[in-house]
This record gives C-alpha cells, sequence and structure tokens, in this order.
C-alpha cells in the first residue's frame, strides 16, 4: 500500500477501482467460484474436476429430474448420493423440490 493514512488508502483504493473493473469483475468470479466449490465440499460432494463441475452448473439452465426451468440461480442445486463417500457422488443439478424429494429418499433407504 503506499499509503498508511486511511483516508489517503480509501481513495487510493477507490480510484485503482475505477481504473481497473474488469480486474474487480474477475477476482469477484473467483472468488465466488472457490466459495460455491468449498461449500459443495463441506457437504459431502466428490468430484474430480471442481472447475469443470462448476462450469457445467453455471452453464445449466433446468432440473435433470423433473424439466423445471430455473429463473434465478439460487433455485440450482448440486444434487449428490450421501451414501457414497469414496468416489464421485454427483448425480446432477436440480431444482429445490427435487433436491429434497431425493435426500427425502436417501435418508429413507438409510433407515430400511
Amino acid at each position: 500500500m503506499p499509503y498508511k493514512d486511511p483516508v489517503k488508502k480509501a481513495e487510493y483504493h477507490k480510484k485503482w477501482a475505477k481504473e481497473n473493473p474488469e480486474k474487480i469483475a474477475a477476482n469477484f468470479k473467483k472468488s465466488h467460484d472457490v466459495s460455491k466449490i468449498y461449500s459443495w465440499k463441506k457437504q459431502g460432494m466428490i468430484c474430480n474436476d471442481w472447475e469443470f463441475m462448476y462450469s457445467i452448473f453455471m452453464w445449466w439452465n433446468y432440473c435433470d429430474f423433473c424439466g423445471k426451468v430455473f429463473t434465478k440461480s439460487k433455485d440450482k442445486h448440486l444434487e449428490h448420493n450421501h451414501f457414497i463417500k469414496d468416489r464421485e457422488n454427483i448425480r446432477g443439478i436440480c431444482c429445490g423440490k427435487c433436491n429434497e424429494q431425493l435426500k427425502h429418499q436417501d435418508k429413507k433407504r438409510e433407515r430400511n
């Protein structure tokens, strides 16, 4: 940082951001990608190529199970098999309703 004074530092960052909007956008996209992938891993999903899976997830626009067209990105869910813990376990991209149904089927199968 060229400035220790917080006011000058803020002015410097504001000016830099105005002059470099493409870098701001690229950093935001990258941090979103990493955050989403981290979230999937934390939920127990296993995949051999996370960047490829993320790009497909962002591009996909309908539910693999019922065919519902996604109108918002938050309507999409990456569905995985909860029983598979040692290899790839992604089943597809689905809507919230199908995701819940598949989760309940998994729980039901676990009890039997």
